[in-house]
């Protein structure tokens, strides 16, 4: 430090302008720099933030539409308790197999469960061999906020693989309930929309925490738990 500072001693007047001029500019151009790429930075940052509002509320939208067209065919086949009178077995069923086939729905399959216990389905043939041991637990939800549609948390349906149900009881015209009707979603078709509409890794929840979606454990941006099948997030998370 003190060579450098005889060095500079030694110098002449314009030579000491010159290195004391150098470094001031130096200092400000790191300083306006430096100002700029903060300023940037926070730019970015507040795009992409807005960017990611305007994704996710798109997608939001788009989840409420396809959950509301399977609120509307319930609320429809809430008004059909004459399919549970006896002897339209097969008017029952071929209604709900008709329900299910509509294109754009996630619905995957539908269920009219009687009061007596008897279900239709919109898959009987399938139904008759393989059954579906959650239903009852379904009857009994759909109970519980009477006249309103219930949503049950995922579970594995032998029906509908991976899925969750939406349930609203059927009433006659004396009010009195004949039975329920049930929703199982195709929670793989959500996935495989959704998707191409954010290009990021996201998750959808249910309010007790439940993930919905199809998770791929190749995702890096995720927490995975190690050496889980299938794929779990970390409870931290």
């Amino acid at each position: 430090m003190t060579k450098l500072f005889h060095w500079y001693a030694s110098l002449g007047l314009a030579t000491k302008q010159f290195i004391y001029l150098f470094i001031v500019t130096l200092l400000l151009v790191q300083v306006l720099a430096w100002r700029n790429l903060h300023e940037a930075e926070n730019l970015l940052q507040n795009q992409v933030i807005r960017d990611a509002e305007l994704l996710v509320s798109r997608t939001n939208q788009y989840i409420d539409a396809s959950l509301d067209n399977v609120e509307n065919m319930l609320l429809l086949l809430s008004t059909r308790a004459d399919l549970l009178e006896e002897g339209n077995e097969v008017a029952a069923v071929e209604t709900l197999r008709k329900f299910a086939g509509i294109n754009n729905s996630i619905a995957r399959t539908l269920y009219m469960i009687r009061a007596d216990g008897q279900v239709f389905a919109s898959s009987q043939v399938v139904y008759d061999i393989i059954g579906n041991p959650k239903l009852n637990q379904l009857y009994e939800l759909a109970l519980i906020n009477y006249g309103a549609i219930n949503v049950s948390e995922p579970y594995d349906s032998p029906m509908s693989g991976r899925t969750l149900a939406y349930v609203l009881p059927i009433a006659d015209v004396d009010n009195k309930v004949k039975g329920v009707v049930v929703a199982e979603l195709n929670l793989d078709l959500l996935t495989e929309r959704i998707a191409p509409m954010i290009y990021q890794s996201y998750i959808l929840f249910t309010k007790e925490g439940s993930v919905i979606n199809r998770l791929d454990s190749r995702d890096k941006l995720l927490p995975f738990q190690a050496a889980s099948y299938p794929p779990k997030l970390e409870e931290s998370f």
